[in-house]
């Protein structure tokens, strides 16, 4: 099965989209993380998922 989280980034409110699976496969759409924190939320979700 496919997932797809949301992360909305930086002064511009960018969305960026990442596609992953019950195989820990995935791929990140658009990346725009400005600072530290924005990093680190999109560092725990993966981790959280593995």
């Amino acid at each position: 099965m496919l997932y797809l989280k949301t992360f909305t980034c930086n002064p511009f409110q960018q969305n960026s989209y990442l596609v992953y699976n019950d195989k820990q496969q995935a791929i990140l759409f658009d990346a725009g993380m400005h600072n530290n924190s924005e990093e680190q939320e999109f560092k725990n979700f993966v981790s959280e998922k593995k």
